[in-house]
């Protein structure tokens, strides 16, 4: 089995796999990274005159563009002097993707304590994204039911789905119930993820919650394959 940790960082703006969040960045998935149709007007310069200005908004998507636009080289260390002030005075985005820069030691030193904090930080604030990157990186400190209770509260995300059906599966922060892992996996498998893709054909392999089908199994195999999981395609 694979948790299916998401590569958020690649990911357009905030959003992953939630319906809510993924069909207000639609616009942004057809347009680039950089920026959504309200602001593909907003040039480079106009941004930095306004973050001069003090706007936060402004200096956030500017560290933004910097970040993850396209055909620009990354410069992490400036985006991170854009951000650590927002994030300091509660701007929720700015934590969530200085976060991530700390989790993955993008322009900073790798620190996933500090990473927690930000990340709960924007959970905190309703941010829609936070609640799972948070429970992935509590996870990974071994703090296994925090983790199982901040996927629980990610209510349509599916990698939380995908998530949920791993800790149900293997017994990471609640007690080991492979039925309600195969509900969690069917879920998040219908809709297009693939770990939980992957994991639901290895429960149907197995036996695991389900009658053993290889069929089945190998067709949800083959789905994930197809939908880029490595582990998938060895």
């Amino acid at each position: 089995m694979i948790p299916g940790t998401a590569s958020p960082a690649e990911r357009p703006l905030d959003s992953g796999h939630s319906f809510s969040a993924g069909l207000r960045y639609i616009c942004a998935a057809r347009t680039g990274r950089a920026s959504t149709c309200a602001h593909t007007m907003e040039t480079t310069r106009y941004l930095q005159h306004r973050a001069r200005e003090g706007d936060a908004e402004a200096r956030f998507r500017l560290g933004y563009r910097l970040a993850y636009g396209r055909g620009r080289p990354r410069s992490w260390r400036a985006v991170r002097r854009l951000w650590e002030p927002l994030a300091a005075a509660g701007h929720a985005r700015a934590q969530f993707h200085l976060g991530q820069m700390y989790e993955h030691g993008r322009g900073v030193r790798k620190d996933i304590q500090r990473a927690v904090l930000l990340y709960r930080s924007a959970a905190d604030q309703g941010h829609e994204r936070a609640p799972y990157l948070l429970g992935c990186a509590l996870r990974d400190l071994g703090e296994a039911e925090e983790s199982f209770r901040w996927f629980e509260r990610c209510g349509d995300d599916l990698d939380a789905w995908a998530a949920l059906g791993y800790a149900y599966h293997e017994g990471i922060g609640v007690a080991v119930d492979h039925g309600k892992a195969v509900r969690f996996y069917s879920l998040a498998a219908s809709l297009g993820v693939e770990s939980a893709q992957f994991n639901l054909g290895l429960c149907y392999l197995d036996g695991d919650g389900v009658e053993v089908d290889r069929r089945e199994g190998l067709r949800w195999i083959r789905r994930a394959a197809k939908n880029g999981s490595p582990a998938a395609r060895r």
